[in-house]
Order: C-alpha cells, then structure tokens, then sequence
C-alpha cells in the first residue's frame, strides 16, 4: 500500500511556508467507524494566501484516496472571507476502512504556491487535520443478509456475503431466537463482493448460501453467524421477514382428479406390443458425464451382457444420449421441471406412452429427479427400483435442483411415489438412514457400489505417469493434489482453491493442485478468474471434464474432495483402486469409504479452516506414508466394493420383472 507523504506538518521545508495560513478540519467520520463498512471521510480546507488543489487522506498512515477541493462551504467562507475560494473548500471520499482496533485518519492539503502551468507551483502535502476513532464492530462489519425477493412457509434460500477477522472459517443459519440454535452450516466461497483488504485468491468470495425452515405464519427473524479461523463468532445484522400465504394452485385438488381421469383414458387406449422382448425401462435424470449417470450407463451395461433390453427416459440430454442410441437403446427426454401438477401429469404420459411403446415390464430409477417416470410406472402396476444417489432432505432438494419450492401437490406426489416404490436402493448408510422417515425399513436396501478394477489395472499397466503428467502440464517431481469431478458449488472448488492458497508459499513450495472437471459454469469461470488474477497459473492446472479420466488419478498422489453433499462418489472409488489415497470433506457416505490416518484424510464439511487444515496435514505426510495409505485404500475398496455385487443385486430383481411378464 502507498504510504503517507513526507514531510509532514511535524517534519516539513520550513523554508516552503506554505504551512502558515492554512486551515481545515475534518468534520466526518464522528464517534466510531466499522470494519469494512464504507463511510464519508470530509471536512474542508483553505488557505489565507494560497489555492488548495487536493487533498489527500490516509487511514493508519496508508494512502485510501485523493479528494477535489470544491464543494461549497459557506461557513468556510464565514469564517476566511478573503481566503481564495472560500465558499466552494468543501471535500469528501468514500474509504472503507481495515480492521484494526482503532483507526488514525489524516488529511493532507497539496497547496498551490506557484503560478498556474508552473510544474513547480505545487508545493509539499502538508497535514492539516487527524482524528483517531474506535473501530466498532457493527452488525454489517463482517457482512450482510440479502433480503430475499419473498417469504412463504417451508424452505428459504437465503444467501449473503461473510467475512471474518483473520479469515472466514464457516457461516451458519438459523431462525431461532435464542442462541441455543438450531444453527445449520451455509455454503461459502461463492461469488460475492469482498472486502478490498482481502489476497488476490479470496477477492470476489464471500457470497454464501443456505437454507432455514420458514414456519406457517407470522414474523421470522433469519440469524446468520461468521466464524472465523479464530473460532470468534460475529453474528450479522438480522434480518425480520414476513412470511407470506402458501402458494395455491388453480383447481387443486379436483384438478389432480380431473388429471388423472384424463390419464387413465388415455393409456385405455394403448396396447402394449407383445411381439416386442421384455424391456425395462431405465430412468435418469440426466444424460450427462455426472457419477450418477455413469454409474447407471456401467449398470446397464453389465445386465446388457447378462441378456436384459432396456430402454430409457431422461429429464434432459447431454452426451450420452448418442451413445445410447447409438448401441440401439430407444431414449425419451420429456423435461427437466415440474413446475406445477399440470406439467407433471403430461410428463408422466409422455413416460407412460413410450413405456407402453417399448413393452415395459418394470422401472429401475436413478435419482430424485426421476420421480415422473416411477410415477408413470407405478400407475401402470409396474414393479420399481429407485437408486437415491442424493444426500439432501427432500425439500432441500427440490429447490437445489429446480431454484424454487415445488408446488404441494408435485412434491407431495414425489414423496408418495417414493413411499409406494417396491425398492429403494443406497449405497451409503448414511444416506438410507436420511430417508427413514420417509420410506419403511423393509423397502430400503443399502448395496456398496463399485467399479471395475480390470480396466484401471490395465490403464495404469500401458500408461505412464511422468507422460500423463507432461500432457497435463503437471511438474515430473511435484505432489499433485488432484480434485476430479464437475466443476460446481456443490463440490466446493472454490473453497478448495481458497484454502490452498492461505498456505503459506514456502510451505506448499512444490505442490501443485488440478482441477478435472472444468466447464462453461459461472462458477468455472470465476475460478478461471481467480487462479489468473491470483497468479497461481503455475501452481494450479485446469482441465476440461472429460470421458477419458483416468489420467487425472494417474498424474495424482493424492485425490481431494471438498463437496458438502456426497454419497459414495465414483471419483473416489476409481482413485482409490489406482492406489491413491483421499483427502475429503466427510459428507454423509464419505466417511463410511475414507478412514483417516488410514486410507486418506477427512475434516468436516463446510468448514473453510478446517479444509485448510487437513491440506497442511496432507502437505506434510511422507510421500511414502501417502503410498502405504493408497495401498490400503485400494484394498478396501477391492474388498468392500465388488462391482459384481451391484450388478448382481439388479439383475436378479429385473430378470423377475421379466421372468412374470411372461406368465
């Protein structure tokens, strides 16, 4: 930062005399200022003899501003009548202070004792006023609540900016009134303005977002606390709403029958086409490079091998929809929101009517959002299996996945969809028993995903690792910390950047982070932005989401994951098998797959301090210390995980959806 000008009243060319005659004040700020709160920094300045051009302010002896000496003052002029210019000695700025325990502010006049056009006319910057106030924190010293656009009962997204003293640790939630809680932890590091005294890595990221429980009626208070890497809590300025009516919908209930009369008079008048094999029918919500869906696209082809025809249903495409239809699998995509009762209905027609068309014996759904094709199924007397991959309470979900609550009539549809499905199907523990209340004990299986070690094996035995790492621009001796996944702010990149930049340079001197998964995101491209602006382009490697992800363990000595919500992700599992061991946030079945001080290392969710933490610790351990716990990852997994398992569990059951359809 530029410094205060020297020489100053105490110190200045007495021989300059501009000092004699000149007069001014400081007239605001008053009382007290807040940490990075902007305020107005003004007074007014005159000179006996002599023109005042400028005026320069410092806050704790750094430069924050020049200021034009122009605005008119008639107590000024009052006061000096035969100064020049006296009426018009007003000046002011806008600062925003650091935090500090108190604040000295100095204003500086640049006096012209020249003539003008004279380079020399302008002589020292002499100080004129200071006063030193209080820094008092203030409920919008560490940030804000946004006001949200409307209030109904149920789920609230609310999102603000948060800052702390010494670095932001983690923002949580509530709408208690009391300090007992219940708190709920916020996503950070999103886009948001920062305060001007933050590095280059963390400017434009204190935007944060969460979700409270909003009652039926009445005034709600929304709390938001910043907890710094301190541990210090600062809670912000709260925020009272009023919550409004519930949503209606135009004819509901009678609509939902009139919908479901005019349903079931349209599939009266289809037949299935028995002269076509026993098909079943795979639902997705999405036909994109995601885990859940490659997860599905492995399953498929495992019972493809075992005989069994399918065809498929998706709320939208992406790119392997040309594969699948390509390996002459039929695909239907019927939209991706429901946004009211009426739209869900023609969804589940579309699905109905394609089922019909394919000869469906039963559904097997992957994911939440695939709910209009159980719907359709089950309307047709079709048995059901339905994957959850999503760790979220329901109506989280909805708005995670669609931006708003859905309608009652929709969501409640879903939830009884999921209450009658003959199957619900998870893969971590933690997960099945998030959804206990929802579906009975004896409807929940919970079967271990895995991946098929064969083609890792092979991949890591023709392929070499110092050339996997030239081709991804990655140093041959460097330790590469690895995240791979898609790029969004559900898997936390932009707090792993965060954190990995408050390291210290000289500690994580030779270490070098990738990022697999990059895309055409606002969110990818604000970590585009910061890893240039920060300049880390030569620390930091960023790589395209791609099919072709076995390079990105291979380069790896370590795979990272800093998502709030995880199940039991397939990057894991993959890097894992490569003999990689895992540094995660333990999201929900992540702990279940990770052991620290075993096979990797674990710090809680949402917790920017704590992610930093266990970077250092992984900065730290032995590279051969990393290589014994990669060892034991990949037989955890090879011993817990068997591919075969999940295969199996599927083929029995849609090898009896089909066997039945033909009796």
């Amino acid at each position: 930062m530029t410094k205060a000008p020297a020489p100053d009243a105490a110190g200045q060319d007495k021989a300059a005399r501009p000092a004699r005659g000149l007069h001014g004040r400081l007239d605001i700020p008053t009382g007290s200022v807040a940490p990075h709160v902007e305020y107005v920094v003004g007074g007014w300045v005159v000179h006996e003899r002599f023109g005042v051009e400028r005026v320069l302010v410092t806050v704790n002896d750094e430069v924050v501003g020049l200021a034009g000496v122009d605005a008119p003052r008639p107590d000024v002029h009052d006061l000096y009548p035969d100064a020049i210019g006296a009426s018009h000695r007003g000046w002011a700025l806008t600062v925003a202070p650091h935090l500090s325990h108190d604040v000295t502010i100095r204003a500086y006049a640049h006096v012209e004792t020249g003539e003008a056009g004279d380079a020399s006319r302008l002589g020292p910057w002499i100080r004129f006023a200071e006063i030193t106030l209080p820094m008092v924190a203030s409920g919008d010293s560490f940030g804000r609540i946004h006001e949200p656009a409307s209030v109904s009962p149920g789920v609230l997204r609310v999102t603000g900016n948060a800052w702390a003293p010494g670095g932001l640790a983690r923002v949580e939630l509530s709408t208690a009134n009391g300090d007992e809680g219940p708190w709920v932890r916020a996503r950070h590091s999103l886009v948001g303005r920062s305060p001007s005294d933050v590095t280059p890595a963390e400017q434009g990221l204190s935007g944060f977002a969460g979700y409270v429980e909003i009652p039926d009626t009445g005034d709600v208070a929304i709390r938001a606390v910043v907890v710094g890497v301190d541990g210090a809590r600062h809670e912000l300025a709260p925020m009272t709403v009023a919550v409004g009516a519930p949503s209606t919908e135009h004819g509901a209930p009678d609509r939902a029958a009139t919908l479901l009369d005019r349903f079931e008079r349209r599939m009266s008048r289809l037949s299935v086409d028995t002269s076509e094999p026993p098909c079943v029918m795979v639902a997705a919500h999405a036909l994109d490079l995601g885990g859940a869906q490659l997860y599905l696209s492995l399953l498929m082809d495992g019972l493809r091998a075992r005989g069994l025809k399918f065809c498929v249903v998706a709320c939208f495409a992406g790119p392997l929809l040309a594969d699948l239809e390509a390996a002459g699998i039929p695909v239907l995509v019927y939209g991706r929101d429901p946004s009211n009762r009426e739209v869900l209905e023609g969804q589940v027609l579309q699905v109905a009517e394609f089922a019909s068309e394919n000869a469906v014996v039963g559904c097997l759904a992957n994911s939440l959002p695939s709910f209009p094709a159980v719907i359709a199924a089950q309307r047709m007397g079709l048995p059901t299996s339905w994957a959850i991959h999503e760790s979220f309470d329901l109506p989280v979900f909805w708005v995670e996945a669609y931006g708003h609550q859905l309608p009652k009539s929709v969501s409640a549809a879903a939830e009884a969809a999921l209450a009658d499905c003959d199957e619900v199907v998870f893969e971590a523990e933690a997960t099945s028993t998030l959804y206990a209340p929802l579906v009975r004990a004896e409807r929940r299986s919970l079967v271990k995903y895995g991946v098929d070690a064969s083609a890792i094996d092979e991949f890591v035995a023709t392929h070499s690792r110092s050339a996997a790492r030239a081709d991804l621009g990655l140093a041959p001796d460097a330790l590469v910390l690895a995240c791979v996944g898609t790029v969004e702010p559900r898997k936390g990149q932009l707090a792993l950047l965060r954190a990995f930049a408050r390291i210290p340079e000289a500690r994580r001197w030779g270490v070098q982070l990738a990022f697999t998964g990059m895309n055409d995101s606002p969110y990818a491209h604000t970590l585009r932005a910061i890893v240039a602006d920060a300049d880390l382009t030569d620390v930091v490697r960023l790589h395209d989401v791609t099919h072709d992800i076995y390079p990105s363990y291979l380069v790896a000595d370590v795979l990272l994951s800093a998502s709030d919500i995880e199940s039991v992700p397939r990057t894991m599992l993959e890097a894992m098998l490569m003999g990689r061991p895992v540094a995660a946030t333990a999201a929900f079945g992540v702990g279940e797959l990770v052991t620290d001080g075993e096979t990797g290392f674990l710090c809680d969710p949402l917790d920017l301090g704590a992610l930093q933490q266990m970077l250092e610790r992984v900065i730290a351990t032995d590279r051969a210390e990393l290589a014994r716990w990669g060892e034991s990852a990949r037989a955890h997994v090879l011993r817990e995980h068997d591919p075969a398992i999940y295969v199996d569990h599927f083929e029995g059951r849609l090898s009896k959806w089909v066997r039945d359809s033909a009796q």
